[in-house]
């Protein structure tokens, strides 16, 4: 093999496919190694993929449908590329962009329908509402979007154990809406 300058078109392909073939990119570069594509892979600061965490796996599901690719700001570590990879793993999907005529309903029915405003809304959820309402500081005038003591109670009783899967628990909740209450009651999930 030999030992000559490295040439851009073979940092691109280091740069496309080290991330996720790893020593193994030598096969795409015929003419070096797999120590060779290692050494200058370092060099280029490229790294290998890592198993994804749960954490991580956490923070993609709750952010991934609300914020899109912009999640990947609360992932380090994570290329834009591998975050929507993993949403697709997922079957999450990034948010549509509101139109203006959503917007105008949201901000004439949100503070009197609360999140049944999305009924008005076909293609958007409850909790896209509530997002796009919490946004602009838009308030619900109903008292039917405020935890029971009964669901407060599951919620503290089920969240250690289940984490957000307590929302099957709680018809009217949502996995992001048990998380962010846990949040806000101070409960963690155990770990196993």
């Amino acid at each position: 093999m030999r030992k000559s300058a490295w040439k851009p078109e073979e940092d691109a392909i280091l740069r496309r496919y080290y991330p996720t073939e790893g020593r193994k990119v030598a096969d795409r570069l015929p003419e070096r190694t797999q120590s060779a594509c290692a050494v200058r892979a370092s060099t280029l600061n490229l790294k290998t993929q890592t198993a994804w965490t749960k954490e991580e796996d956490a923070i993609l599901q709750r952010y991934y449908p609300v914020e899109g690719s912009n999640a990947t700001n609360r992932l380090p570590g994570r290329t834009k590329q591998a975050c929507q990879l993993r949403a697709s793993h997922w079957g999450l999907s990034a948010p549509i962009k509101w139109t203006k005529e959503e917007d105008t309903i949201l901000r004439q029915y949100y503070p009197i329908e609360g999140w049944d405003v999305a009924k008005r809304l076909p293609g958007r959820t409850k909790g896209a509402c509530v997002a796009r309402a919490n946004g602009w500081g838009l308030k619900s005038h109903t008292k039917k979007n405020s935890w029971t003591e009964e669901e407060a109670t599951i919620l503290r009783q089920y969240y250690p154990i289940e984490g957000w899967n307590v929302a099957k628990r709680l018809p009217r909740r949502t996995k992001q809406a048990c998380a962010a209450r846990a949040i806000r009651y101070e409960i963690r999930k155990r770990k196993l």
